[in-house]
């Protein structure tokens, strides 16, 4: 009994009764150390435990697509932290290391090993919570990588015309939802009949679906409800389903970057499809504050990077005034 809760657990190593008996023994003296104040509890929890809890809280808050990147990033980083390290011990000096092997030995990016170390700060923050412990998260006195945020890339009109010929029938409808909604590709192919409302022309995505965690409404555009129509519109179930029939897509990136190969599209996305729809929206005159709201941005800072071609107009403005 630890703080009023009971505690059960296997006997991990025991092979018989007098072995178990004293590993009982020594969770018991750890037990009666911490209530005298001579060991504190994180001492006793392993950076294993802390994984696995973090986990635990991940399968059931996130979809299994998040929890299957973030099981595999708890892999890598439990490798790391070998033996029965707790998680007292872990130094800012072992992050520092950690941000090494990920992006220098493992051949990742920067932007890559902040992702670890965003799951790295929230199974901390999660045990810390969760046992009430008296602890400093390591992760505080370490700095992620600065992301280089460069300008994104997005589809010209003519590279449009030409990926849609080269688009497989599947995925051509797809690719017509991204263009005219802006959505996220886990939206889309998560994206359900009941999502979409005919009578009044909007795509509704719940807070709980939608990364900025707020519920968002789409305009329905013409183009994309022909597209609709032409596949079948139905009361309920997928939009997009695969030919092994009411199974959304899980994958589509292979078949969209031999598309984008045939098409001679370069260094493309199916995420920059999103970036089109925000530099198109910006290029045309429509306000940030409206574009910050189709795209469904928490931060209009984010939104900004979209001004790209109202700067590239700027210039052009100056070659003209320079010719006079």
């Amino acid at each position: 009994m630890l703080y009023g809760i009971r505690k059960h657990g296997a006997c991990k190593g025991c092979r018989t009764k007098s072995e178990a008996l004293e590993f009982e023994a020594e969770i018991k003296n750890d037990v009666s150390l911490i209530h005298r104040k001579k060991k504190d509890l994180s001492e006793t929890i392993t950076v294993k435990q802390m994984f696995n809890e973090y986990l635990e809280y991940s399968k059931i808050n996130n979809k299994p697509d998040v929890y299957k990147d973030n099981k595999h990033k708890v892999d890598v980083m439990q490798e790391f932290f070998t033996g029965s390290i707790s998680i007292a011990e872990v130094t800012p000096a072992m992050i520092e290391k950690l941000k090494t092997h990920i992006v220098k030995d493992m051949g990742n990016s920067k932007a890559t090993f902040n992702r670890y170390f965003a799951s790295l700060k929230k199974a901390y923050n999660l045990v810390i919570i969760n046992h009430r412990l008296n602890l400093l998260n390591p992760c505080k006195l370490v700095s992620p990588y600065i992301e280089d945020n460069k300008i994104e890339r997005y589809l010209s009109e003519d590279e449009e015309k030409r990926l849609m010929k080269e688009l497989p029938k599947y995925l051509k409808p797809i690719v017509i939802c991204a263009l005219t909604t802006g959505l996220r590709k886990s939206n889309i192919l998560n994206l359900k009949w009941e999502s979409i409302n005919f009578e009044y022309g909007f795509i509704e995505i719940l807070k709980q679906e939608n990364k900025g965690k707020k519920k968002i409404q789409i305009p329905l555009s013409s183009k994309l409800r022909a597209e609709l129509e032409r596949i079948g519109i139905k009361e309920k179930g997928f939009v997009f389903t695969s030919h092994r029939g009411d199974k959304p897509y899980t994958n589509i990136d292979e078949g969209f970057k031999q598309a984008c190969i045939r098409a001679g599209v370069e260094n493309f996305r199916f995420h920059d499809l999103r970036h089109t729809v925000g530099t198109r929206l910006v290029a045309n005159g429509v306000d940030l504050q409206t574009v910050k709201e189709y795209l469904a941005h928490s931060d209009l800072k984010t939104t900004q990077r979209y001004l790209h071609p109202v700067k590239e107009n700027m210039k052009k403005a100056l070659d003209i005034l320079d010719r006079f």
